[in-house]
């Protein structure tokens, strides 16, 4: 991946306010916990890279991001880090996780981003994804999966909000797979940037 310095403060800019949420940010490829993720999130709830998944979740994600399609093959041979959201059964996450995907270069780059989430029985969450751009004269290419699993009786709400550049270039795709009495709300939002495909 390549290493950027993040100014979290202007990462976090976001033209949806007031939103109490757990932040943390994706710098290009590389997944940035913020402090209040880090001291916030309540028993149960597990927000890490993938480079660094607990011993107990390894055998299950490995499962999940197992996908003989080409797109995922492709975004797994590209991918240097991503994002796991595990849910323990019964844990109800009330305030949403805000992951800030940010894109910022001096030259023209690609970026594999993955985002996995676990949701155990009875266990609810939201995420909020949001996509900026903090270089509007560089193009630069997004290729990001979403991934959410949820077991029975699970609930989940994921919102995905564009808000790039027009040399901003993304394709965004939603795997899920859902067990039975489970619920999954996805929404997506396109505010301004450049060339987009959302599957």
């Amino acid at each position: 991946g390549v290493t950027t310095p993040v100014d979290i403060a202007q990462a976090l800019k976001c033209g949806v306010t007031t939103i109490n949420s757990l932040p943390a940010i994706v710098a290009n490829d590389t997944f940035v916990p913020t402090e209040p993720l880090l001291h916030d999130l309540p028993a149960g709830v597990t927000v890490c890279s993938l480079n660094n998944v607990p011993e107990h979740l390894r055998e299950r994600v490995f499962e999940a991001l197992s996908h003989t399609d080409a797109a995922s093959a492709l975004n797994a041979m590209l991918l240097t880090d991503g994002v796991l959201i595990h849910l323990a059964k019964g844990v109800r996450l009330e305030r949403p996780i805000q992951i800030v995907n940010i894109s910022q270069c001096t030259a023209p780059i690609l970026s594999a981003r993955r985002i996995l989430v676990l949701a155990d029985e009875d266990s609810y969450g939201r995420l909020l994804l949001c996509d900026h751009s903090l270089t509007d004269t560089v193009e630069h290419l997004n290729l990001e999966i979403v991934d959410v699993d949820l077991a029975r009786g699970a609930e989940f709400e994921l919102y995905d909000i564009e808000e790039g550049s027009e040399t901003a270039r993304r394709w965004w795709r939603l795997n899920a797979r859902q067990q039975s009495d489970s619920r999954l709300t996805a929404n997506t939002f396109f505010l301004h940037g450049g060339h987009t495909r959302n599957e």
